[in-house]
């Protein structure tokens, strides 16, 4: 009699376990598909000025999703992304990337006080470190 190896070393999966692990793959299979379809760059400054342009014309998001598809052929920008757009020009008048002042340490104001402090510390010992 012959007995597959692969037999003893894996035991065999039951019918649910089955339907469950098919019901996974095609929900992979689906989120791949659709994330595959979804824009996934960034806009440039030029598209973000032109969806900015259309906005203003229609106040219509369907509308400026049509115009996309119809001027540059690709995936027209979500309704979340257009309305981003408008309330960043509404907030800093621009649709450049405005930076945000958190990617670093924050400045500390120098004022004439805690200059004069710190030149008449150095003056008084030259060799010791004012920190």
């Amino acid at each position: 009699m012959y007995v597959c190896a692969a037999a003893h070393m894996q035991p065999a999966l039951h019918q649910s376990e089955m339907r469950l692990t098919y019901v996974m793959l095609a929900l992979l299979l689906h989120r791949s598909i659709n994330n595959s379809n979804k824009m996934e760059q960034r806009l440039s400054f030029k598209q973000r000025k032109v969806i900015l342009k259309w906005y203003w014309r229609t106040e219509n998001v369907v509308e400026i999703q049509r115009q996309w598809t119809r001027e540059f052929g690709t995936e027209p920008p979500a309704r979340l992304t257009i309305a981003h757009i408008r309330d960043k020009f509404e907030t800093h008048g621009t649709v450049y990337d405005v930076y945000k002042g958190r990617s670093r340490r924050p400045r500390t104001s120098t004022s004439p006080a805690s200059s004069a402090m710190v030149l008449g510390r150095f003056e008084h010992s030259p060799q010791k470190s004012t920190k």
